[in-house]
Order: C-alpha cells, then structure tokens, then sequence
C-alpha cells in the first residue's frame, strides 16, 4: 500500500490522510422526483443525477445496516425491503440487508402493478467485468467505460441497456457507499485515474478497469473457461483479511486483489471504528484487531495516489508518495464514532491548504478532475 504524501516537504501519513478525507463530506439532497423507498418503489424509482443526489440515496439505503451492525441512528428498515433505481434507463434494486444490486431490465415507460423479477441476480466484481467483456465483443475501452459511467451519474441512458454498466454504477455508487460512506469519494477518485489511465511512477502498469476490480490473473483464467462467476465477493474474516503492508499498487494486485476498495464483511465491521480503534460496536459483529483494514489500506493507497496526480497537476507544490512499512500515526485528533456512518460531518484537522480544497471538490463533482 502507499503510506504516506509529502506536499513542500512535509509528510502526512495514511492515517491523517484518511482522517481528512472523512471531513470532505459531501452535499445530500434526496433526487427531484420518485421514491424508491415506498412499497411499491419500482413504479417510482429515484433517479438520482447529481453527485448530492447519489450520496444522499447512498446514505438512505445504509439506515438498517447502520443500526443492526453498528448502532449508529433509529431510522431502520425492514431486512427485506427493497430500493428502487433508475439507473441508466434500467430498473435497479438494493436489498437493505445485503446492499447487493440487483438488475430489472428497462425502465418500464408504464410502471408495472407488480414488482418485476430480476433479470440479474448479485454478481461478483469478475463477473461483471466478465459480462463487459461479452457485451463489447471482447474489448473494454477505459477511457469510453469511465466517460459512459460519468454519463450514466449525471442523468444519461446506458448505450444499448448495458445491464453490465448499470450494476457496476449502481454497486459502486450506492451499495459500497452505504457500506462504506467515503467510498464515494473514492469510486470518483478512481473513475479519474481509470479514465486518464495514470501510470505508477516510471514503471509500464497503470490504473485499468480491469485491475481495479479484481486480480488481472483471474480474468485471464475466466476468460479462458469461457466461466462467468456469479457468486458475490467473499467474506474475508479474522486474519485473513490481506494486508499488504508496502509496495503501493503492484502489490495489492500481486497479492490477487482488485485496487478498488471493497467492503468486505471485516473491512465494513471496521466502519463503526474510528482511526484510532475506537468507537460503537454491535457485540455480534467480530471486531477487527485493526482498524486499518483490508479496505482502509486500498483506500489510503488510492486518495494517495489521487493526490499526487491532482497536486502536480494544479502545480506550484512539491509533492512526493511513500509506500514503506511504517508504523501510522495515531495521535491526531481524529473523530470519535468514524464519520464515514455520521449524519454530519466533523470539526478539526480542516488544516491541509493544498488537499482539502480538492478533497471538498472531488465530492461534489462528477467531472473528471485529472
């Protein structure tokens, strides 16, 4: 993982990095029309356009993983309600137990008396790379991927119903961010560094599609079987939730795993800590011994990333990454009761001039900002 950024000579750690991003909290308002929270939500889907609008849904659809695994609000919803999307011109579900997506096929231009069945069960992140694939006779263009999901965010139609684009757009934007609130920040983060296809350092691999969601050796091993998985990402538990400790992106992916920061079931038990390890905790949950998780690294290495290539961009700073081993820091005043599942953003640390503008900015756009 990256562990550090210096801007003009001064170090901050990936602890006190991930602490501001926390404070970076986006605008919300619900979208201009639909609920998709009602009994009948397929009839009228929210549609959600703007970068308010989807992190605001996001959040809305976290309420009953919020209060059974971390405590955190009253609001809660039944385990088996369902949350209705338009999303690209194609009908989404979110179950709020699960978070998982579900696909519907199109936007009906007369909404049905009964609820339509999927189309489209959960699928892993392999699987819907794999569905891509076959959907574009082989051949994912990044760049044309990354401008077509930035579409779809603002309001536009999937070319094609493109069932594969829906379920990565409504999995990135909806179920991750109500796993995990700042994975908002992140997936557009990401979405900059995919589309301007950024290399690592002097070195030949960069940010793709394909190495953001999952390990490139088990696409090429699909690709082979001709085999699209269907079966959800799994549930790391304990020590098995990878670590990798240095080496920045190439050893995230050598260690088989995607770059995109996914919440697996430790990493998202890991939300209800703050940087410190403190924090609520539902005692049925298993407490990670670290609150730099799985998740939280590939977090930490992605808004590293992200602000050294916006940073040279603007110009005017010296700026440098750092990806050893080092022991974080923990001292700083970080907020208590992690404001990645707060209602309100928190005070303090707001004291970084050159990142926190760009930080407030990449969560309230969908431009591109690379």
């Amino acid at each position: 993982m990256l562990t550090s950024l210096t801007i003009n000579r001064v170090t901050y750690d990936a602890v006190h990095l991930l602490s501001l991003l926390q404070q970076a909290y986006p605008q919300q308002s619900p979208p201009a029309s639909g609920n998709g929270a009602d009994a009948k939500g397929w009839q009228t889907p929210w549609k959600p356009d703007a970068a308010r609008e989807w992190f605001w849904c996001a959040k809305r659809i976290a309420r009953y993983t919020r209060k059974e695994k971390f405590d955190i609000g009253t609001a809660t919803d039944a385990p088996g309600a369902q949350f209705w999307f338009d999303v690209g011109g194609q009908l989404i579900s979110i179950a709020a137990n699960t978070l998982y997506a579900r696909y519907h096929g199109a936007v009906p231009t007369v909404p049905p008396k009964g609820a339509p069945g999927k189309l489209k069960a959960e699928i892993s992140y392999a699987g819907i790379y794999m569905k891509l694939l076959e959907d574009h006779q082989n051949h994912v263009s990044d760049t044309a991927t990354a401008a077509a999901i930035r579409a779809i965010l603002s309001g536009g139609t999937a070319a094609g119903n493109d069932q594969a684009l829906t379920l990565l757009v409504s999995v990135m934007f909806l179920s991750e961010v109500a796993r995990n609130h700042t994975a908002f920040h992140t997936g557009l983060m990401l979405l900059d560094l995919i589309e301007k296809g950024i290399k690592v350092d002097t070195s030949t691999f960069q940010y793709t599609l394909q190495n953001s969601l999952c390990n490139p050796g088990t696409i090429d091993a699909l690709v082979a079987r001709r085999t699209v998985p269907t079966t959800p990402v799994p549930k790391l538990t304990g020590e098995a939730d990878v670590k990798p400790a240095s080496g920045g992106e190439q050893a995230i992916v050598a260690a088989g795993m995607g770059l995109a920061p996914m919440s697996h079931a430790l990493s998202e038990s890991g939300g209800a800590l703050d940087l410190a390890g403190r924090g609520r905790f539902v005692p049925a949950q298993t407490q990670p011994t670290d609150p730099m998780s799985q998740t939280r690294r590939k977090e930490a290495t992605l808004l590293i990333r992200w602000l050294f290539e916006a940073l040279k961009k603007k110009g005017g700073v010296e700026v440098a990454v750092g990806d050893g081993a080092i022991a974080f820091d923990r001292s700083q005043p970080y907020n208590f009761d992690d404001r990645y599942f707060a209602d309100t953003p928190g005070a303090g640390m707001m004291d970084m001039v050159h990142a926190m503008p760009l930080l407030a900015q990449r969560a309230s756009t969908l431009d591109c900002m690379l």
